[in-house]
């Protein structure tokens, strides 16, 4: 038996696994088998060098500004490129690799190691960027010759990894189906994102006031520009008067448009801010809330996000913008209700029925709890993972 080496860029915390995918795989791994953990020096969310923690491998990156930028391509790549050298250094024909997607060139040079190598390589798609970027572009800059040569590059980077890879697996079950047809030989499947449902379980509400009457609604976790933070914002202001006295909206968290969601906070009595917390503080809030916002840019690619697991397994009913398989299970189950992302319309309406289904007494939090347990409960998501890497090593 060989090695296990893991790579992933964006993995900070090692010592709390409980909102980290890569943090608890690395956990639960290394108890099994040799496990190497190799991810960047650089903090993608504070924007700032990582608190370098004893045990992990450090691959130097460069780092950028703005996540919405050339300079984050150039740094992946680079990073990428060192990572390769790593590799090729440290990894035998009996060793195994688990490489987290993104960025796309990681999957490029894991590829070329395994091809160099012989060595068993695991791709884990958990989001498509930069192409996740492009709705944010004007309808102009879609249609560029040029803009589209350059996402269809990095589209190549990362199809090319896939093509070499022995077992695929995404964080939606559209990843899975829409990059099958570049898995030669491997195996696929979809890992979707576990949470910690026994530590959520055992975490008391926070002391958030309830007033009669009213629903608290919430958009909580990371403020980031491809959350269409506008479309919520520009809804309560221009829906106020209607919302007001059914609704107390509060944002939970911090990021790049914090200042617009500060700004609507000061502006309106109905909407608060709470900035962005501790894990046991932020599913404490989350546990006071009603209903919670899935907003999404329009055309994006992603089919599931972290905030939607912790909502549904804090007994959130969801206000959802996100399409595809899971989306549509949930409308089935009446606990969610889909709106059109970007449409200031389509949310209000959504709040304005959601307000009805309370009323109705039709938000059923134990029913929403129970879902997440069965389709996000991190002992169960990660399981077929877990044996696949079994399997492959016992033959």
């Amino acid at each position: 038996m060989g090695k296990l080496i893991i790579v992933s860029q964006y993995t900070s915390d090692f010592q709390n696994e409980d909102y980290n995918r890569y943090s608890y795989i690395y956990k639960h791994l290394k108890d099994h088998y040799q496990t190497i953990f190799v991810t960047s020096t650089f903090d993608h969310y504070k924007k700032q060098p990582k608190e370098v923690q004893k045990g992990i491998v450090y691959i130097r990156e460069n780092g950028y500004k703005k996540n919405m930028s050339l300079g984050r391509l150039f740094s992946h790549f680079f990073f990428s490129l060192r990572v390769f050298f790593f590799l090729l250094k440290n990894v035998k024909k009996e060793d195994m690799v688990l490489c987290a997607v993104p960025s796309n060139s990681l999957g490029f040079f894991n590829g070329w190691v395994k091809r160099i190598k012989k060595n068993q390589l695991i791709i884990d798609v958990h989001d498509t960027w930069p192409e996740s970027f492009k709705p944010l572009l004007s309808p102009k800059m879609q249609k560029s010759v040029v803009v589209n040569l350059f996402f269809g590059l990095w589209k190549w980077l990362r199809s090319s990894g896939m093509k070499k890879c022995d077992l695929l697996v995404g964080e939606s079950y559209e990843y899975v189906y829409d990059f099958k047809k570049y898995v030669k030989n491997g195996d696929l499947f979809p890992i979707l994102l576990g949470v910690n449902m026994l530590k959520i379980n055992q975490i008391p509400a926070a002391e958030i006031p309830r007033e009669a009457g009213k629903l608290n609604i919430c958009f909580a976790g990371s403020l980031g520009v491809n959350y269409n933070l506008e479309t919520v914002v520009e809804t309560l202001r221009t829906y106020q008067t209607e919302l007001k006295d059914n609704i107390n909206f509060y944002f939970l968290g911090s990021g790049e448009v914090e200042h617009l969601v500060k700004e609507v906070a000061t502006e309106l009595s109905f909407v608060h801010h709470i900035p962005k917390s501790d894990y046991v503080t932020y599913i404490a809030n989350l546990k006071c809330m009603d209903v919670g916002i899935n907003s999404f840019t329009e055309n994006t690619n992603v089919k599931l996000s972290y905030k939607q697991s912790d909502y549904m397994a804090c007994g959130l009913f969801l206000l959802n913008s996100l399409t595809g398989k899971l989306s549509e299970e949930l409308i089935q189950k009446h606990l969610a209700i889909h709106y059109h992302a970007g449409s200031q319309t389509s949310l209000y309406e959504g709040l304005l029925e959601v307000v009805e289904l309370n009323q109705n007494n039709q938000l059923d939090r134990v029913a929403a709890k129970q879902f997440a347990t069965d389709y996000f409960a991190r002992e169960k998501v990660y399981q077929p993972l877990f044996d696949w890497i079994a399997e492959k090593w016992r033959n």
